[in-house]
């Protein structure tokens, strides 16, 4: 039986001969420069670096755009249903709807020596008219949608009305950062 062993010493005493010699490593230690193949690795992790960053940046702000016409349309709907639920709760009764309709109106028959309070939408805007005064309680940045009033009060006992509403912002470009409703559906007695 015959075993074949690979000499470890090469031509010249190398011990490993598929190494390159000692004058060939000495030549390039001593280079300072840079091949073609370091620079295009260079340049390429330099140009996923950069993408990257610009990648996450445009993701930022995009981000941020769309908070804040969130935003804009949550503190509208919350504004128009604190007004709307105050002035309900301070009603005497409801002339509209009447108990078991609905519509898109609400009148409020207000205690002696307070006006009257009318709720509608006008062209999107949600107008609080109180014979005195016409109010806009949403700002041009939103639309009002939809509105509708249910008196839901029974027979012999208090209004109370159930509120739906939804209020949109108001995108003008049709761009999709700046798209974004928000419906709600609440209900409120009259405490009187």
């Amino acid at each position: 039986m015959m075993s074949f062993k690979m000499p470890l010493q090469g031509v010249k005493g190398e011990r490993f001969p598929f190494l390159p010699g000692e004058a060939v490593r000495e030549k390039i230690k001593n280079q300072h420069g840079f091949t073609l193949i370091e620079m295009i690795i260079y340049i390429a992790i330099i140009g996923l670096v950069v993408s990257g960053f610009l990648f996450f940046s445009v993701s930022i702000g995009s981000s941020g755009a769309k908070t804040r016409v969130a935003s804009e349309v949550q503190e509208n709907v919350r504004t128009a249903l604190e007004l709307m639920g105050k002035k309900i709760r301070a009603a005497e009764s409801v002339v509209q709807p009447a108990k078991g309709a609905s519509g898109s109106l609400l009148e409020l028959n207000m205690p002696p020596g307070v006006p009257d309070v009318v709720v509608q939408v006008v062209n999107g805007v949600l107008l609080l008219d109180d014979t005195v005064d016409q109010i806009a309680v949403t700002t041009d940045e939103v639309r009002v949608e939809d509105l509708q009033f249910v008196n839901i009060g029974k027979s012999g006992e208090r209004d109370s009305i159930r509120i739906f509403i939804t209020i949109a912002f108001n995108n003008t470009g049709n761009d999709v950062l700046h798209t974004f409703s928000q419906s709600v559906e609440t209900a409120v007695g009259i405490r009187r």
